[in-house]
């Protein structure tokens, strides 16, 4: 199970967006260029919200999760799916060296990474007690708005929308519109 040291942190960010201003701007009906870095900022939080509610990448994006060694079992579950591929898997040792697992010892399924124990393959040994193994992986739908389920980009133009028309009611909470949530419940990763 992760600890709060665990992490996923982006290297990459996707160049298209999920959704576009102007889309938000439809849906509330605007039409003046007066406020488009307000609208983006708000499709940006929107974005972020979506991905973090359904714990999918919309846009493909490469990211790494890093595991302390006692996160270590047979299975490391990736936080943001859906997972693409496994980039690399390395090892930082005590003394700050590295070490790559090689690709035939784990297999991807279900956005896990699975160690080949059956093949006695072993993650490296005495690595730094704090996030010392970092699995570099590309997660997201694909790399075009087209990718993303249509339930979804409806959900963050929404969202984004009901923070434009409701700023008191959504900008500074956690709560999403029943609207939205019902849109993306198909959709939510559940973790056990």
């Amino acid at each position: 199970m992760p600890t709060l040291d665990t992490y996923t942190l982006p290297i990459l960010s996707p160049v298209v967006t999920a959704i576009t201003v102007a889309e938000i701007k439809t849906e509330v009906r605007q039409d003046s260029a007066d406020d488009d870095t307000a609208f983006a900022s708000l499709r940006d939080a929107s974005i972020w919200t979506v991905e973090q509610e359904i714990g999918k990448s919309l846009i493909q994006r490469t990211l790494v999760m890093r595991f302390s060694p006692n996160e270590l079992g047979g299975v490391l579950p990736l936080w943001m799916g859906p997972v693409a591929s496994i980039t690399s898997i390395v090892g930082t040792l005590r003394d700050d060296t590295t070490t790559t697992v090689d690709s035939d010892n784990y297999y991807l399924t279900d956005d896990q990474v699975v160690l080949k124990t059956y093949n006695g393959a072993v993650w490296p040994s005495v690595m730094r007690p704090v996030n010392g193994l970092a699995v570099t992986y590309v997660s997201g739908y694909g790399v075009t708005q087209a990718s993303i389920p249509h339930p979804i980009q409806e959900a963050a133009i929404k969202y984004a929308a009901a923070m434009y028309d409701e700023p008191d009611k959504y900008l500074d909470s956690a709560d999403l519109p029943a609207e939205v949530l019902r849109l993306l419940v198909p959709f939510r990763r559940w973790r056990i």
